[in-house]
């Protein structure tokens, strides 16, 4: 095939020189216009979030899930989509820097040359590199041949997304570095300590979908319970059978409490831990204990390493280990402490920063940002300059994941291969070529590294491996060894271990070194659990207000700060607050009652340890953990581009580190009120239902009810003889993600518009998710258009930009619109949008990944959600070509394919046998605000409620 093209007016480089990758599905004599997938994966804290790319005309538009792979199944959550807004954004770093100088990468790549000759007398003595947490074989295997060249060399790894904790955890209780890997699937009650397992985690979409599977069980004795204990209201808490309100401090002292009734003896030193718990804990425990080998605890990033400890000890005392929940090796090299020491004794002389940006996110960062002024030499490899960059000698752009060629492990440790879309808009280079010029010296490119890995893992000749893919797209080597195996990695977009007869646990292809790391060995599995001590921990000292716990958690959707500058992320609603555009001081009603504050409010957290603080706005958050305030990492950025500069504030600037450097996620601040209000850009302001069934929650231990009969009508019924399109969305299996949301924004072209417009009431998301909090529990309902039978927008619309169609689509003529809004006010759901200004960016890169087959809206046009009509003609034509009817299944709207629950259900209801079909004839089917009569092909299943899986007292 073609090499991957950019339009002109993008500004891009033109195609690889390399061919480019084959087809995931190669469509019958070539692509034509039609829009061509590839397999490879995008990143988060360091593992694989596997993608399908969408291509027109080699520009990459829209990211699905890859169904083949296992930790992906085809979802995808919000962040992967919104990685398409990183890869065109146009503040990403387009040129080399020395200093503030303008250079190239040929000079770049000789001033490290000249550093490698330097220290080639002293076996690399000075020389560090620091990086993110690393999971790339190839990457992995460079570290690894950089020290065996210079025995002196250090590798560093900061990065706050990662999970620490729990690596440190599972060290003391296993005897080696690993990251849990949990399978919810065989699980019946499951229980979780501060984690939120649906988002903000590398495995999220695969425990999405194992939780909805367990879910779907109708009865309440098959059906999975979960429990809930957090700080701060999550996505998890809000699908749990039953949640409560702690604070970290007070969850040590409960797992102490589960371990000691299910028989164990270590002991924490956490608040709490001595004292006897509340009276739901002994039943809590008893149906652990009844639960055995089918019953499974899981521990939040943000809780100590002695806690993730004992959570092992418990879940091998459940007979989970090595069934529920498996640990996945890692590496496990020295943090960014280490560093910090040794560039303040002057022993770092060369230092080489792979995509991390310590000087905005690392804790005590101003002496991190000193001492790396005194390193004498320093480049920084990233997509942006941002604040780390700015501080190194060097900045060398890095090419975006979708431009270069890589691998990487997923969270289950399943090689994943990274392939190019496009090449690269801003001549970025790949980390695997700058490794590479301090390894070989030589910038050998991308793809060669990588290939060279696999064909040694495959046994095949690493000469061999080293040559050019040739012009046919097949790949180096052809019909030498590895390169079957490399096509079908291509193509699947993963290492199909089964079939290739290789493993895929989380250290293939990682030697045993980890550079000065911790190399501490033991025993693993439920043995080494079980004779493990627990260690010290520090405990947490109650502290008087106004003395407070402050609790610092990565955003949802920003994460750590590194995805500041994507505006799909900025403005796409928090989960629970519905918060845009915005960071804040959350805290539950009965602490904001004695601080005096209120929500808008601007309160000073002041770390009680160092004296550095911040001043936040007050957001109350009823079932927030009182006693304690959370405040989101990731804003503040100083240097992120034109969208994330100062947006919220930087917590960073309270967060306190331990005696190894290592960041801590609580610290204890002293919290004043300061003059000044807040107005926050909210997306919905009122979350209760005033007693009305919007969201209606079923019994499921009550007698099943028959399928509601329609309400009559006056409007005669219209017949479809080809097809009727139709969607149901299951509020049992909705966990209030959003990824439908953007997944939306990337299919259909839709603008951001900013936190000013947010607050006016003008965003434009066409599918929305609504948030209830009702009698303690907390529900989520998916809105998009309702494609009414008897749409009353049709009947007002004075120049007919709003219609009916043949299929029952309820379509939108944009270029009859002339701005009435009447449909708007007609509209009982809210659903439609309305371009109060010209939102659409006209700019060279976002023509280059607009969906050309979806129309940019003006000014003064009515939009709304199509059922993603585009994707409806597209399947329509070739099925036409073939001769057949289309199949169930074969039209798959952009928020169904996200949907990592697989809530959304869309297709014919002429076909009786159709999956939308049988989801409306279930008694749990209701038509939203059913009254107005206007017969919505969009309907709802109610959500479930198991009375029976409730432990009483509720004390939530």
């Amino acid at each position: 095939m073609a090499a991957a093209t950019a339009l002109a007016g993008a500004g891009c480089s033109g195609p690889p020189e390399e061919a480019i990758v084959p087809y995931a599905n190669m469509p019958e004599g070539g692509p034509g216009n039609d829009p061509v997938f590839y397999a490879t994966a995008v990143t988060h804290a360091g593992y694989a979030l596997p993608v399908l790319v969408e291509t027109h005309d080699g520009r990459p538009t829209k990211i699905e899930g890859n169904p083949r792979h296992p930790m992906s199944l085809g979802s995808t959550d919000a962040r992967t989509q919104a990685m398409l807004w990183q890869l065109w954004d146009p503040d990403r770093s387009n040129m080399v820097l020395h200093g503030d100088a303008v250079s190239v990468w040929d000079a770049a790549r000789e001033a490290l040359l000249a550093r490698r000759a330097a220290m080639a007398d002293r076996d690399g003595a000075g020389l560090r590199v620091l990086t993110g947490n690393v999971t790339s074989p190839t990457l992995l295997r460079q570290l690894d041949a950089l020290a065996a060249r210079y025995p002196g060399m250090q590798w560093h790894r900061h990065d706050p997304a990662y999970p620490l904790a729990a690596e440190e955890g599972a060290r003391r209780a296993l005897g080696r570095a690993a990251q849990p890997m949990y399978h919810l699937e065989h699980a019946r009650v499951i229980v979780t300590v501060g984690a939120d397992l649906f988002i903000d985690t590398p495995q999220g979409v695969r425990l999405a979908r194992e939780f909805a599977h367990g879910r779907g069980e109708a009865r309440s004795g098959a059906r999975a319970r979960l429990y809930a204990i957090e700080a701060m209201p999550g996505l998890t808490g809000a699908m749990a059978d039953q949640r409560w309100s702690m604070t970290p401090a007070e969850m040590g002292g409960l797992v102490e409490r589960l371990a000691a009734s299910l028989g164990g003896s270590a002991t924490l030193g956490q608040e709490g831990g001595s004292a006897e718990g509340p009276a739901w804990e002994s039943g809590l425990a008893d149906l652990l204990r009844g639960s055995a080998g089918e019953a499974v605890l899981v521990v939040g990033p943000a809780l100590p390493a002695d806690v993730h400890a004992l959570a092992w000890r418990i879940n091998a005392m459940l007979g989970a280990v090595d069934k529920l929940v498996t640990p996945v090796p890692v590496r496990s090299p020295p943090g960014l402490g280490a560093l910090v020491e040794a560039a303040a004794a002057g022993e770092v002389q060369t230092l080489l920063v792979l995509d991390a940006n310590p000087v905005y996110d690392a804790p005590g960062k101003a002496r991190f940002e000193e001492v790396l002024r005194r390193v004498p030499w320093s480049m920084h490899v990233g997509l942006y300059r941002d604040e780390t960059a700015r501080a190194c000698t060097w900045h060398v752009p890095r090419a975006h994941e979708l431009e270069s060629w890589g691998d990487v492990l997923a969270w289950d440790g399943t090689p994943t291969i990274q392939q190019p879309m496009i090449a690269p808009l801003h001549g970025g280079i790949s980390p695997h070529t700058v490794l590479q010029v301090l390894v070989e010296g030589e910038d050998t490119d991308a793809l060669t590294v990588v290939r060279q890995t696999w064909a040694a893992r495959w046994g095949g000749d690493r000469q061999a491996a080293a040559g050019q893919a040739d012009a046919g797209g097949n790949g180096v080597g052809e019909n030498r060894a590895g390169d079957e195996r490399w096509q079908a990695a291509l193509r699947t977009g993963y290492i199909d271990t089964d079939k290739l007869g290789q493993g895929t646990e989380a250290h293939a292809g990682q030697p045993p070194s980890d550079h000065g790391g911790d190399r501490r060995g033991g025993r693993g599995g439920r043995a080494a659990i079980a004779a493990t001590g627990m260690g010290d921990a520090r405990a947490t000292q109650a502290e008087d207000l106004p003395r407070i716990t402050v609790q610092l958690l990565a955003d949802p959707y920003l994460g750590a700060g590194a995805l500041a500058n994507n505006a799909w992320l900025q403005e796409l609603p928090r989960p629970l607050t519905r918060l845009t555009w915005d960071n804040a001081a959350f805290m539950g009603p009965e602490t904001a009652r004695k601080l005096r504050l209120d929500t808008g409010d601007i309160a000073t957290l002041t770390a009680v340890s160092g004296g550095a603080g911040v001043a936040a706005p007050v957001h109350i958050l009823p079932g927030h953990a009182e006693g304690l305030v959370t405040l989101h990492l990731g804003y503040g950025r100083r240097q992120a581009g034109s969208v994330g500069t100062g947006v919220g504030v930087d917590a960073y600037a309270l967060q306190d580190r331990d005696e190894h450097g290592d960041p801590l996620s609580t610290v204890q601040a002293i919290v004043a009120r300061a003059e000044g209000h807040h107005a926050y850009a909210h997306v919905q302001t009122e979350m209760s239902m005033h007693g009305r069934d919007i969201v209606r929650v079923e019994d499921l231990n009550a007698p099943a009810a028959l399928p509601a009969a329609e309400p009559p009508s006056l409007y005669p019924k219209v017949d479809y003889p080809d097809y009727a399109w139709a969607m149901t969305i299951d509020l049992d299996l909705c966990i209030g993600c959003n990824a439908c949301t953007v997944a939306c924004q990337a299919e259909n072209n839709i603008p951001v518009v900013g936190s000013e417009q947010v607050r006016h009431g003008r965003v434009m998301h066409w599918i929305r998710v609504d948030v209830y909090r009702e009698a303690q529990a907390t529900l989520f309902q998916p809105v998009p258009c309702m494609h009414c039978e008897n749409a009353p927008c049709e009947a007002v619309c004075p120049v007919g930009a709003t219609v009916h169609d043949s299929e029952g689509l309820n379509a939108q003529v944009y270029n009859r619109c002339v701005g009435t809004r009447f449909c708007s006010n007609n509209c009982p759901y809210k659903v439609r949008r309305f371009n109060f200004f010209d939102f659409a960016d006209h700019g060279a890169s976002a023509a280059a990944h607009q969906n050309p087959d979806v129309t940019v809206r003006q000014r003064g046009v009515m939009e709304k959600c199509t059922y993603c009509v585009q994707r409806i003609s597209r399947a329509r034509i070739q099925a036409q070509k073939e001769g057949r009817a289309l199949h169930d299944g074969e039209v798959v709207t952009a928020c169904e394919a996200a949907c990592p629950t697989q809530a959304i259900v869309f297709g014919d209801l002429n076909d009786p046998d159709s999956r939308v079909s049988a989801s409306r004839a279930s008694p749990r089917a209701y038509a939203l605000l059913e009254e107005t009569n206007t017969r919505p092909r969009t309907r709802y299943l109610a959500r479930r409620e198991d009375t029976a899986a409730r432990l009483e007292p509720d004390d939530a």
